[in-house]
Protein backbone atom coordinates (compact mmCIF):
# COMPACT_ATOMS: atom_id res chain seq x y z
CA UNK A 1 0.00 0.00 0.00
CA UNK A 2 1.26 3.44 -0.73
CA UNK A 3 1.27 6.09 1.64
CA UNK A 4 1.74 9.95 2.27
CA UNK A 5 2.42 11.79 5.27
CA UNK A 6 0.66 15.08 5.83
CA UNK A 7 0.16 18.47 7.91
CA UNK A 8 -3.22 20.01 7.90
CA UNK A 9 -3.93 24.09 8.01
CA UNK A 10 -4.39 23.18 11.51
CA UNK A 11 -1.66 21.74 11.96
CA UNK A 12 -2.87 17.86 12.38
CA UNK A 13 -0.46 15.45 10.97
CA UNK A 14 -1.66 12.16 9.27
CA UNK A 15 -0.59 9.43 7.24
CA UNK A 16 -3.29 8.85 4.24
CA UNK A 17 -3.65 5.70 2.13
CA UNK A 18 -2.84 6.73 -1.57
CA UNK A 19 -3.73 3.54 -3.44
CA UNK A 20 -3.07 -0.34 -3.46
CA UNK A 21 -0.90 -0.97 -6.35
CA UNK A 22 2.23 0.91 -7.92
CA UNK A 23 0.34 0.89 -11.12
CA UNK A 24 -2.33 3.05 -9.49
CA UNK A 25 0.35 5.10 -7.87
CA UNK A 26 1.38 5.96 -11.43
CA UNK A 27 -2.21 7.00 -12.33
CA UNK A 28 -2.64 9.42 -9.40
CA UNK A 29 -2.94 12.75 -10.72
CA UNK A 30 -2.18 16.17 -8.41
CA UNK A 31 -5.74 16.59 -8.71
CA UNK A 32 -6.69 13.30 -6.94
CA UNK A 33 -4.04 13.37 -4.62
CA UNK A 34 -5.67 17.35 -3.76
CA UNK A 35 -9.23 15.71 -3.26
CA UNK A 36 -8.06 12.66 -1.09
CA UNK A 37 -6.54 14.80 1.65
CA UNK A 38 -9.26 17.01 1.70
CA UNK A 39 -11.95 14.11 1.84
CA UNK A 40 -9.48 12.59 4.87
CA UNK A 41 -8.79 16.00 6.58
CA UNK A 42 -12.11 17.62 6.57
CA UNK A 43 -11.03 20.62 4.76
CA UNK A 44 -12.42 22.65 2.01
CA UNK A 45 -10.84 22.11 -1.71
CA UNK A 46 -10.60 25.81 -1.86
CA UNK A 47 -7.40 25.80 0.52
CA UNK A 48 -5.32 24.24 -2.55
CA UNK A 49 -4.89 27.55 -4.62
CA UNK A 50 -2.25 28.91 -6.81
CA UNK A 51 -0.05 30.15 -3.44
CA UNK A 52 3.49 29.00 -2.98
CA UNK A 53 3.93 27.19 0.08
CA UNK A 54 6.67 28.01 2.57
CA UNK A 55 8.55 25.16 0.86
CA UNK A 56 8.60 25.86 -2.25
CA UNK A 57 8.82 30.08 -2.26
CA UNK A 58 12.57 31.36 -2.71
Amino acid sequence: MNKVKVQGPRGEKKILDLCETEEQLEKMTVLLLKKKISQQLSISKSLFSNQLTDSTAS
